[in-house]
């Protein structure tokens, strides 16, 4: 297979476009309700029932074929073009499209059965357990498993192959030969697809984070709300030993002395005047 980028407006570039001109001349042009692409190639008699001159009504909708009448046309060309218009174009040689194609048509090489399991679908190394394989959270197993599980011993590492439009089974290979060995089976329903599994992952994991931004601030919260006076107090003294000013929030009527000086003594004294 190769890739082949088109030229902008250079019809040579594309092959298919020859074709379109040669089923413009032979197969649209004799038909009844050809109109041309533009006013200049429009036929006479499309014209005359366009405009109805001479008294001519204009063009009957009854003439319209419909959909499968067109249908039927077109597969009856195609016959025609196939089996008996002789081709000019490059490499025919003069043969008809159904002599070449069977001169160089070659025998349809089938997919085996086993790598059918292998194409289009989602590659996963994992080691086989006593439980079966664990992928997404899901646990799949199967007798042929657990056989090859006894005999191979613990430790052994195979290649997983899952569809994207039903992970309820998987196709189990060999490493690094890619032997198929079995198939397994989860406890899912049926037609789950790989993208509900990341939908559902997907919101598990805001809800996760959701939850540990709720513990965060909650945490936060429980410390600030819940901390004794003699807390509050200690919080505030190391601010102003450390040359912090006191918050609009210190506790009133306290007053902390950082040069070691102490306030006058009263006259009065009582329990509750303090250095």
């Amino acid at each position: 297979m190769n890739i082949h980028f088109c030229l902008p407006y250079h019809g040579q570039s594309k092959p298919i476009e020859r074709f379109w001109r040669t089923l413009h001349e032979m197969f649209d042009k004799h038909e009844i309700t050809y109109v041309g692409s533009d006013t200049a190639l429009r036929p006479e008699e499309m014209k005359v029932f366009q405009r109805g001159i001479n008294g001519i009504k204009k063009f009957d909708m009854d003439l319209v074929p419909e959909f499968g009448t067109i249908k039927e046309r077109i597969d009856h060309f195609m016959k025609y073009y196939n089996e008996q218009h002789h081709h000019t174009g490059q490499g025919m040689e003069g043969k008809t499209p159904v002599q070449v194609f069977q001169e160089n048509a070659v025998p349809r090489r089938e997919i085996p059965e086993t790598m059918k399991k292998y194409v289009f679908t989602r590659r996963e190394i994992k080691t086989i357990r006593r439980n079966g394989i664990r992928i997404d959270g899901m646990w799949y197993t199967s007798r042929e498993m657990h056989a090859y599980f006894l005999t191979e011993g613990k430790g052994v590492k195979v290649e997983v192959r899952r569809g994207l439009d039903d992970v309820r089974t998987v196709s189990i290979f060999s490493m690094p030969d890619r032997v198929y060995l079995c198939g397994a089976e989860c406890d899912l329903e049926k037609g789950s697809t790989e993208e509900n599994i990341r939908r559902v992952n997907k919101a598990k994991k805001e809800a996760r984070q959701l939850l540990a931004k709720h513990n965060r601030k909650k945490a936060e919260y429980d410390k600030q709300a819940y901390k004794t006076p003699a807390e509050l107090y200690a919080e505030e003294a190391r601010k102003v030993a450390g040359g912090e000013p006191l918050g609009e929030n210190a506790p009133p009527g306290i007053t902390l002395i950082k040069d070691g000086t102490k306030p006058a003594r009263r006259k009065y004294r009582n329990i509750f005047d303090v250095d």
